[in-house]
């Protein structure tokens, strides 16, 4: 059995959207790999700075997983990417993830503050939450916590769309600190532009009582239910996103709302004990013999 958490079985340059739009690339590896430039990766080692990718073993590498009796993938998009890629869909299996509950969360903070956690990096998408957020009135602020090689232009786009002084870049936090920032903040914005295999920031917000807003890209919208459990706007949408983000600080009422039933939620469809049935199942469930590697 094989767990998979993310797309380097479906997609040569591992992030599953393409470089020339942006946008989510919904399709198996194939001739749009070529034409998206997926044959080449950055290589500071490099004399020009990028190195070939190999398509052909990543194909080969694809076709191996025919010796596992079964992969296990963290969301239903995660599956559908391994089934359009070639993998049987008898092969594979949904299994969620879990993270850690608090046994109770905090009131929401006086001050409305917007939170991202995740990596300084391109696909998460930052860039279009700052663009976002010059969209957003009022009083408010805006805590980045996470690190990576982003960093320097996100200050730079920080600085020229006006927002220094309201955007707080955090740096790497600890596991205590995450939940110090869980609880200073009035929801949290999941803005990425690769599709997240999962999204398990997400769930942490969730568990902390805290709204979460979200473009639909991949298995966001498996836990991000649009106006249960946070606000999930089109992919890439920043005017949309600052609308989200403008009601959830203005509108305490609703922000309790959701932030009460995204940890009911949590709780409920995504506890440990849950998740141990789940997988105990998956793994008593006969599977289908192993088929010789190609």
């Amino acid at each position: 059995v094989r767990l998979v958490h993310d797309h380097d079985l479906t997609c040569p340059r591992r992030h599953k959207y393409f470089v020339s739009t942006g946008r989510v690339c919904h399709h198996a590896p194939g001739w749009r790999c070529w034409a998206d430039g997926a044959f080449l990766a950055r290589d500071r080692s490099a004399p020009l700075g990028v190195t070939w990718v190999n398509l052909a073993e990543q194909r080969r590498e694809l076709r191996r997983q025919r010796q596992f009796n079964l992969l296990i993938a963290g969301s239903a998009f995660m599956r559908n990417q391994l089934v359009i890629s070639g993998v049987s869909p008898s092969r594979v299996e949904v299994l969620a993830p879990v993270v850690p509950a608090v046994a109770r969360p905090r009131p929401l903070p006086a001050r409305p503050t917007v939170l991202f956690v995740g990596q300084l990096v391109h696909g998460k998408g930052v860039d279009l939450l700052l663009h976002a957020l010059a969209r957003v009135p009022g009083d408010w602020q805006c805590r980045l916590a996470g690190q990576g090689n982003a960093e320097p232009g996100l200050r730079t786009l920080t600085d020229r769309l006006g927002l220094t002084g309201r955007v707080e870049f955090s740096g790497w936090a600890s596991r205590t600190q995450l939940d110090q920032l869980y609880a200073e903040a009035t929801c949290v914005v999941v803005p990425s532009r690769w599709p997240e295999p999962f999204g398990m920031v997400g769930l942490e917000a969730m568990h902390q009582a805290r709204p979460v807003i979200g473009f639909d890209v991949g298995g966001i919208s498996e836990w991000l239910e649009d106006g249960v459990t946070g606000l999930l706007v089109g992919e890439q949408d920043t005017a949309a996103l600052a609308d989200a983000i403008t009601r959830l600080l203005t509108d305490r009422e609703l922000a309790l709302r959701l932030g009460h039933a995204a940890r009911v939620h949590a709780g409920t469809r995504f506890g440990f004990e849950r998740y141990l049935d789940r997988l105990e199942s998956i793994l008593e469930t006969p599977t289908a013999p192993v088929e010789v590697a190609s």
